[in-house]
């Protein structure tokens, strides 16, 4: 008999040593900086002697302005100083700092003026003998005054939920693997919500996915506002200047202390009439955006603060993946520890933690990949119509919000006669999915042909839906070169490169791709468990072939549809189509390519403790140096 009890138990425990252990390493990290302090801590201006300021004209006729601070080497945690600026612009920090031998280095810090922010404080946890502070003066000019050295003793609560969160996950892969080996669903939930819990909390205070402004605020109309209503100061923050807050902050250094007066900015402009306006309107990939709205809204009438409810809107995407993706985990048959990695992907874990409508693509077509898999190996069992529904629904919720997928429900033509209840319900079954096949891609792609648009990307630039037609109707051949020698180009990045694995949009990308690449073809090849009852384990001949025609269809219904709407008229180089594009189908890639050449004797609970933990180490790998490390400090 199972002692839940003890488990329980254990997994308190489990938690509570996570959670001392990362209280421990947060309070050792604060300790360290604050002991190296010892001769001069606390929080102090600089002496205005200390200081000196200087312009010159550039080559480009700009006013560049430089400070210089001469510091009598001494250690510095943070380099404070206050600043008005009415625009988003980069500055540079030169700071002569000594290193392990007592040598001076030079350590370069690209720091930032945000609008409407009105202080910069910069990690440098260092001795200093000088710092040096060089920025360009904008049309409307920039004072930066009150220059500090800040050596107290701070917690920094994002170093904690970090170890925490980690410290839990290795130990629940190692305690409980056995248990992780027999419900392998529950294990995925875990690991995708803990990882994607501590992202979601240590990501910077604004804008970070791709197109993120966009889609929050048609989650925001949709939940918060009614048409032609005003939305708040801090909506108009994050929508109107995501370019330029990214141009400014990508590769900057950003700290604790400048997130919360983010945050107290948002605070203040929620109470101020903005200039976006709602005027959106329901469409198909509205469905991708429902939980986000409902999480605003929510927030908006409870009057949490702006930064609050962002943070639920993002939530209900975190919790959505999670459970679709575990569900999908649950019911594939062959292939578990495989899905679980990519699951655990680290741009999948990203996606999950911001505003988008891709998790619900994401979510539900890998779902729908799982149920047919599911019953492409289960000989001698007739497609239940539970099941069906499963598949009908999941198909449907993923391609809503992007047709372009629609080919993948062809999969169920695939299904043998002997998986349904007569020949008449075959052929039911059958006519439904080319029927529903041709309603789903009829959604984008009678429109184009009926009334193309003129123009393409409203972005600029010369493009024109129609123009592009007329070159794919009347040159197919050329066009089809065109299209082959772009994906041809892209594929292996796409499939298995530094685009899909660890690109983390604005955040740039990580440099952990080998090793997730190594990782996930790996998995690919070893992992040859299957559930009870399960004969053959890899697809066949026949399967393999037409999926990957299936997945060739949809890539290239992804660039042509990228083609028409954002390439320039006459352009041979198709622009737009990103590797992202890629996931709700990367599964169902990998999947034809697992072997049964190869013998894995290794016990089922030992080899997915090893791959799960090796995803878990990869992804916070990242987090620490992407995220931590240059936004949280």
């Amino acid at each position: 008999m199972v002692n839940y009890r003890q488990k329980w138990k254990r997994l308190v425990l489990m938690i509570l040593i996570s959670i001392i252990a990362g209280t421990g390493i947060t309070i050792g990290v604060s300790g360290i900086h604050y002991y190296r302090a010892a001769e001069n801590r606390g929080k102090y201006k600089i002496d205005s002697e200390q200081i000196s300021e200087k312009k010159i004209i550039t080559e480009k006729k700009e006013v560049k302005k430089t400070v210089v601070i001469k510091i009598p080497r001494q250690y510095v945690n943070k380099f404070t100083f206050e600043y008005t600026s009415a625009d988003f612009s980069n500055l540079q920090i030169k700071v002569n700092k000594l290193n392990i031998y007592g040598v001076t280095e030079n350590l370069e810090i690209q720091d930032k003026f945000m609008e409407g922010a009105t202080r910069s404080v910069v990690n440098i946890n260092g001795k200093v003998s000088k710092i040096k502070i060089s920025y360009i003066d904008q049309e409307e000019p920039v004072e930066i005054h009150n220059y500090s050295i800040d050596n107290s003793f701070k917690i920094n609560p994002l170093i904690g939920i970090f170890w925490t969160s980690i410290i839990f996950l290795l130990i629940f892969l190692i305690i409980f693997r056995k248990e992780n080996a027999k419900h392998e669903g529950i294990a995925a939930f875990i690991c995708i919500f803990v990882s994607s819990m501590c992202m979601l909390v240590i990501m910077p205070a604004y804008i970070t996915g791709w197109d993120e402004q966009i889609h929050y605020v048609n989650a925001y109309e949709l939940g918060v506002t009614k048409k032609s209503e005003h939305a708040t100061r801090a909506q108009d923050y994050m929508y109107n200047n995501a370019a330029k807050i990214n141009e400014v902050s990508s590769q900057a250094n950003d700290s604790i202390e400048e997130r919360l007066d983010m945050i107290r900015l948002m605070n203040v402009r929620k109470n101020e009439q903005g200039s976006v306006i709602d005027n959106f309107t329901i469409h198909l990939s509205s469905v991708g955006y429902v939980l986000q709205a409902l999480a605003l809204k929510i927030g908006n009438i409870l009057h949490l603060s702006p930064y609050i409810y962002w943070m639920l809107g993002k939530l209900m995407n975190v919790l959505l993946y999670a459970i679709i993706m575990s569900l999908a985990v649950y019911i594939v048959p062959v292939g578990k520890r495989l899905l679980m990695v990519i699951a655990m992907l680290p741009i999948m874990i990203f996606q999950s933690t911001t505003y988008t409508y891709d998790v619900t693509v994401i979510a539900f077509l890998t779902l729908a990949s799982a149920a047919l898999v599911r019953e492409i190996f289960s000989e001698n069992q007739v497609f239940e119509y539970k099941w069906r529904i499963v598949f009908f629904a999941s198909v449907l919720l993923g391609c809503l919000p992007k047709a372009v997928y629609a080919p993948l429900i062809l999969g169920g033509l695939l299904l043998r006669e002997d998986k349904f209840y007569s020949k008449k319900d075959k052929w039911i079954f059958k006519g439904s999915i080319i029927v529903g096949g041709l309603l789903l891609m009829s959604t984008f792609v009678l429109p184009t042909l009926i009334k193309p648009s003129v123009t393409g990307d409203a972005r600029g630039g010369n493009t024109s839906t129609a123009s592009q037609i007329e070159y794919v109707l009347g040159q197919p051949f050329a066009y089809a070169v065109v299209l082959i020698k772009n994906v041809s180009n892209t594929f292996f990045d796409y499939i298995m490169g530094n685009s899909i694995l660890c690109n983390w949009a604005y955040l740039g990308i990580g440099n952990m791709t080998y090793c997730v690449s190594a990782l996930l073809v790996g998995t690919t090849l070893t992992d040859t468990y299957a559930d009870s009852k399960i004969k053959r384990k890899v697809y066949s001949l026949r399967v393999q072939i037409a999926m990957l025609m299936q997945y060739g269809m949809v890539i290239v219904l992804i660039w042509t549809a990228l083609y028409l709407s954002f390439t320039e008229v006459g352009k041979t180089v198709i622009s737009g189509v990103q590797a992202r594009y890629y996931l709700p189908f990367l599964f169902g890639v990998y999947m034809c390519f697992r072997t049964d050449k190869i013998v894995n004797n290794m016990k089922k609970d030992v080899y997915q403790m090893i791959i799960m933990t090796i995803s878990v180490i990869l992804l916070f790998l990242q987090m620490f140096n992407m995220i931590l490390i240059p936004k949280c400090l």
